[in-house]
């Protein structure tokens, strides 16, 4: 076995992102790599699209519609005197159901582009489109090429399709060197579809009761983590109204790890969230994807109360369909700026109402009622006591049993593993896991990997 260049460090990651049939033409790069650096790009083309007006006449087409082929490409340079050895390869194509099709993997000389010899095995699974290339030998002044390309099944949640390629250095536990990511590959929509947390039954409003299909949710992390944290006094105080910032920052919390880094960002556009608040990177992060907005005097008043509105339009916004032709779902909410998005989240079923049947759109939002929701969203909802494990974080103001809300609050407090129940509803926890350390990605320096 050869010992490796300690020297051969991966310094930064080359991304590039292209979309035409026969060129990759790379409309944008994040960082460049440096001399005596292993680089990684990746670039993602459309090899099925329409031609205009004749097929002499290529056209680039940032999307793909189902049932289209993408072709995703990584290189791996090592541009030194000697040889690379033990590195790993690894590309997860998320948010989009697909079809695995061709692999290739070809190994050229920088200078001559002449083919060469290097040692390499790889991997190309079905499992979430897993590809794993593994690097025993890259020769000096050398690069790999790795060509996969996917057929969309369907369309993912938001409309768009995510790619991340990362650089893993064997010689150290695998350690993370480097990310690449590409998206924007748009899976364009075929057809048009179309209470609060409060207690734990409640009233469902008096508009059309159907439940359409449900949507999907990509976005969010299949793992069941602890998301709702307690106060230092060692309460969880479900009753209590819940901020702004605090809301942001749940969601910012239960987004896939890979989701979170494509859309991060450290600047927003309100007046009163600054680097140094320990909130900034979540309200940045969501602000930046469209997903949490100010006031019309350019804050975002991240220490006030949130209202069920507010939250329910959040909700809202993850959803590809905010379009809603029926009768009001509640009877207080006509004429109401968020008319449209409570009947949207109330249709599946995640909201509740009051028992005359209100809404209550500008009552604040209760922690509980809060927890309720995204649970519901989520699909992570216990049935029974004995759902849960013994030695579970617990709270001492979450010990009544009985209340509508213990359930909630301890699914949102608890990080664990699961199985689904027989009435494919509800689930039972199998392990409790340490819960996350989401400080990591409250500082100013931080960055989304800090958490992967």
């Amino acid at each position: 076995m050869k010992s490796r260049n300690r020297e051969m460090k991966m310094l930064s990651i080359l991304i590039a992102i292209a979309m035409l049939f026969t060129l990759l033409l790379p409309v944008g790069v994040l960082a460049a790599p440096e001399n005596g650096a292993v680089a990684v790009s990746d670039s993602v083309y459309i090899t099925k699209e329409v031609y205009n007006p004749a097929p002499t006449v290529l056209v680039p087409q940032p999307s793909v519609n189902i049932g289209g082929t993408v072709t995703y490409e990584i290189t791996v340079t090592n541009p030194s005197v000697t040889d690379s050895v033990y590195w790993v390869v690894e590309d997860v194509f998320t948010y989009v159901s697909f079809i695995p099709g061709t692999v290739s993997v070809v190994v050229y000389d920088l200078t001559t582009s002449a083919v060469v010899a290097a040692v390499y095995d790889y991997v190309y699974g079905s499992d979430n489109g897993y590809l794993q290339v593994i690097i025993d030998e890259l020769p000096p002044n050398s690069k790999m090429v790795i060509r996969f390309d996917v057929t969309v099944n369907s369309r993912p949640a938001g409309g768009i399709i995510f790619n991340t390629a990362t650089l893993k250095d064997a010689n150290d536990s695998y350690r993370v060197v480097g990310t690449a990511q590409c998206g924007g590959v748009i899976v364009p929509a075929t057809t048009s579809g179309g209470g609060g947390g409060g207690g734990g039954g409640g009233h469902h409003g008096d508009g059309d009761t159907t439940r359409p299909d449900l949507p999907d949710l990509d976005v969010f992390t299949s793992d069941h983590i602890a998301y709702l944290v307690g106060f230092p006094d060692g309460t969880i105080r479900p009753n209590s109204t819940i901020t702004r910032a605090e809301v942001a920052t749940i969601f910012f919390r239960l987004l896939d790890d890979h989701y979170r880094v494509h859309i991060w960002s450290q600047r927003n556009p309100f007046s009163d969230v600054v680097s140094t608040n320990w909130f900034n990177n979540a309200v940045s992060t969501l602000a930046n994807a469209d997903i949490v907005d100010g006031f019309p005097d350019g804050t975002f008043k991240g220490t006030q109360a949130i209202t069920r509105a507010e939250f329910v339009t959040i909700v809202a916004r993850f959803l590809d369909d905010v379009d809603y032709a029926g009768s009001d779902r509640f009877n207080d909410i006509s004429g109401h700026w968020a008319r449209e998005y409570i009947n949207v989240v109330g249709q599946y079923d995640w909201i509740r109402g009051f028992g005359a049947g209100d809404f209550r759109p500008n009552q604040s939002i209760t922690r509980a009622e809060a927890a309720a929701i995204v649970n519901r969203m989520l699909d992570r909802q216990p049935q029974s006591v004995y759902d849960l494990l013994p030695d579970m974080v617990t709270w001492p103001d979450n010990m009544n049993e009985n209340a509508w809300f213990y359930l909630y609050i301890q699914e949102a407090t608890n990080s664990h593993d699961f199985e689904m129940k027989a009435d494919r509803v509800h689930e039972r926890w199998t392990e409790l896991w340490e819960p996350r350390d989401w400080t990591v990605l409250e500082r100013p320096n931080s960055r989304p990997q800090d958490i992967m």
